[in-house]
Order: C-alpha cells, then structure tokens, then sequence
C-alpha cells in the first residue's frame, strides 16, 4: 500500500491562520497582527531599512509591504522617510507608538512561541526550525 503523504501546505496554511488570529486575539489594544508585529520587530533590529529590504527580510511582496506601510503609517506605528539618494524610495522608522506596541506585543510573542515549542525537545524544534527555513529558501522566489 502506498504511504499516505502528509498535506504539509494545508496544514501549514491552517496553522498560519491560527497563529494570525491568536496574536490578533490578545494585542487588539495596540492593533498588533502578526505582520505588523513582524515589521516592528524587523525595524527594532535594524531601524531605517528601505522598505524593498524589509519586505525580502520579512518574505513579502512588495504590494504587501504597500499596504503594510500604509496602514501602520496611519495607525502612527511607522514613519516612512524619503531616501535621500533615490527619490522613488523610502526608508521606515520606528515611531513612539510603534516602540510602546512592540512592548506590548513583546510578552505576546513570547507566550506564542512557549506554546509552540511545548512537548517538543530542543532537537525537534531545531529540526522544525531548520525545515520551516528550507521551504523559505527554495519557495521564497516564485520564479525559481
């Protein structure tokens, strides 16, 4: 009998949207999503970084990254400042909004990933992890 192959994309899609609604759940006050909370991590790191380079940092599209900037721009989480070499581009600042979401979200994503790694050793997790960063690296272009 043929082995029964795992549905890994629906399962990973299901979980996604999971984790989405959960993080959404417990940071309503701060209009946290999991996107957002990925920007404003990405941007606590390394603050300035042109929109097209958090977009690939963070695996999005650059009509997503349009509509993230925008609506975290009107929330007041981001700034987005013109690049002063390159008209056509901007770079993003973290705001005072968007430092005091971030620690609110911070003890949220804790939590999240306590409860992701729960029952699991720190092998599996690496194996997990190591999984979750090879399907990035050979889907992450869609053209390739």
């Amino acid at each position: 009998m043929p082995r029964t192959q795992p549905r890994l994309i629906f399962q990973l899609n299901v979980a996604q949207r999971a984790l989405d609604r959960w993080i959404e759940a417990r940071s309503r006050s701060v209009g946290g999503t999991a996107a957002r909370s990925g920007l404003l991590f990405l941007l606590e790191q390394r603050d300035g970084q042109l929109i097209s380079e958090a977009g690939q940092a963070l695996g999005a599209t650059a009509s997503t990254m349009s509509g993230l900037v925008d609506r975290m721009e009107a929330a007041g989480m981001i700034e987005r400042r013109p690049e002063p070499n390159d008209g056509r581009a901007a770079r993003l600042w973290l705001s005072d909004h968007g430092r005091a979401a971030l620690a609110e979200m911070r003890p949220i994503l804790v939590q999240i990933n306590a409860r992701l790694l729960d029952g699991f050793t720190d092998e599996e997790a690496a194996v997990v992890s190591r999984w979750l960063g090879a399907v990035r690296q050979r889907f992450g272009d869609p053209e390739a």
